[in-house]
């Protein structure tokens, strides 16, 4: 396939996959609101918590997922088809392997922590029963889904992948609606028919592969050597994925011993709107990471460079852009989306938007180094960022600074973590240059930045009218966003950006 072809379904991908984005973000919106109002507030309450005992093994589906995406691309890469059917029917046979032993696990230790340790109200104990079958069935079924979609991921059908994550959510707004109707207890019914739901997804896709992609027909295939680096790749997944979850569930935890309530409030504002914003990048990571794996594969070195030096600039511009009129207009958003606005949320804000920015530069390389398939040291260095940081949060709270220096420390281990993604990504990687990488993107980047940090300060010194300040942060973010598009981007990336915008104008028209 051309560069030019990739370039286009890459830019289609993309697009695909952020109309499925928005459509689910709004549509999840409504649905909480309404499943409140139809559950109460006890009920809805009973839920996430008995939901959240099964919802801790999402980390291990995490893991297994984007193991099994990279061995599907990195054969896909090869076009071997022998070894891809192989390789396929190893991934389903470890899926179901894990399924089982979650099964019995969840059956002989859950049960017993259920109704030992976690708060029920009274009277509601079998609803909370029924709940964690139908949630440990849900993750089974998540677990055996896994190759499936992952396929789809690998072969890029991101089209099919987004309608079915429009599904969904449209089925779970019926559920919600419904309830109100039901027959029986409500919260069984709504348990009942999220696990159905999950069913239905399994469905669709082992009916799509099934019919499309010759390699899922499954036949039970096992090799010893295959599984152990599957696994292994799992593990270490696993191991990063965990580490960076109990790192931001830790400095939760360090600021609500050493600081007030509010400032857990506050921090938790900023972990939504960082939320929102790492979901623009996610999207189009999903997008490159197959198109990395099956160059690494395919050994094209040269589209592999590209493709790594575009997405970390690409992300970043991505969060870039979008952040400025956030940036600039914080203190007026926070108070209008909150009324009562937790002392420093700005800050905690402002922190967490730079942090998301430079993640976005980091993960590509991340990507990367996956691609390679050695990543033990890659996690194991990374894990031990993510311990530093709580060391550091811990001596800094420890000796009386402010609550706000917790996102600060965040920010200073995620440099490092983004600069050892891109060193590591230089060791395994020979035809990756650094000195590039400094020119080609974060030079442009820089400039970038520093022009709009300058706009904006001489923006500053202007009045401060309510219509004066809409008619600045229109011009501010036009100015970013064309100084992004001249400055930022090269004629590569350019027309990929011209590509998405021409598929968005398409899908939009039909």
């Amino acid at each position: 396939m051309t560069s030019n072809n990739n370039v286009n379904k890459l830019a289609k991908n993309t697009i695909a996959l952020y109309v499925q984005m928005f459509i689910s973000m709004l549509i999840a919106l409504y649905t909480s609101r309404i499943l409140l109002n139809s559950l109460g507030v006890e009920d809805y309450g009973l839920y996430n918590v008995v939901g959240g005992v099964v919802a801790m093994i999402t980390v291990i589906t995490g893991g297994m997922a984007t193991s099994t995406q990279r061995f599907l691309s990195f054969e896909l890469g090869k076009e071997d088809k022998s070894n891809l059917k192989n390789i396929f029917s190893m991934c389903v046979t470890t899926h179901i392997l894990i399924a089982a032993i979650f099964f019995v696990f969840a059956e002989c230790i859950g049960v017993w922590f259920l109704n030992k340790y976690i708060q029920i109200p009274e009277g509601r104990e079998i609803a909370a029963n029924f709940v964690f079958q139908f949630s440990v069935l849900s993750v089974c079924f998540n677990m055996c889904v896994i190759p499936y979609s992952a396929s789809v991921l690998s072969h890029e059908r991101m089209n099919v992948y987004a309608a079915i994550g429009i599904l969904d959510v449209v089925l779970k707004l019926i559920i919600a609606l419904l309830i109100s109707t039901s027959p029986i207890d409500k919260l069984i019914f709504y348990g009942g028919l999220l696990m159905l739901v999950v069913l239905m997804n399994f469905l669709i896709y082992f009916v799509y592969c099934h019919r499309n992609f010759e390699e899922t027909r499954y036949h039970f295939y096992w090799d010893k050597k295959v599984f152990k680096s599957i696994f292994s790749f799992a593990s270490w997944t696993i191991v990063g994925q965990g580490a960076m979850i109990g790192a931001n569930q830790g400095t939760s935890i360090l600021v609500n011993m050493f600081h007030t309530v509010r400032a857990n409030a506050a921090m938790g504002v900023a972990a939504q709107v960082n939320s929102a914003l790492s979901g623009l990048t996610s999207h189009f990571y999903i997008a490159y990471q197959p198109q990395i794996t099956k160059a690494y594969s395919s050994r094209d070195y040269d589209y592999m460079s590209k493709l790594l030096l575009g997405a970390s600039k690409l992300s970043f511009l991505l969060v870039f852009v979008v952040s400025i009129p956030i940036l600039y207009n914080l203190d007026a958003i926070l108070k209008i989306w909150l009324g009562g606005v937790p002392e420093d949320t700005s800050i905690f804000c402002f922190l967490f938007i730079i942090s998301s920015m430079i993640n976005a530069l980091g993960n590509p390389f991340l990507t990367g180094v996956y691609a390679t398939g050695s990543i033990k040291q890659l996690q194991l260095v990374s894990t031990g960022l993510y311990i530093l940081d709580l060391v550091i949060i811990f001596v800094l709270f420890k000796i009386g600074f402010p609550a706000y220096w917790g996102p600060a420390a965040k920010v200073l281990i995620d440099i490092m973590l983004t600069t050892t993604r891109v060193l590591y990504a230089k060791k395994l990687l020979d035809f990756f240059s650094i000195r590039t990488y400094l020119k080609r993107v974060l030079l442009p980047l820089f400039v970038c930045v520093v022009f709009v940090v300058g706009i904006i300060f001489v923006s500053l010194q202007i009045g401060d009218s309510v219509v004066l300040q809409l008619i600045k942060t229109f011009l501010i973010f036009v100015l970013t966003l064309l100084f992004a598009y001249y400055v930022g981007l090269n004629k590569n990336e350019r027309l990929m950006a011209n590509n998405v915008l021409k598929s968005f104008t398409s899908r939009f028209k039909s």
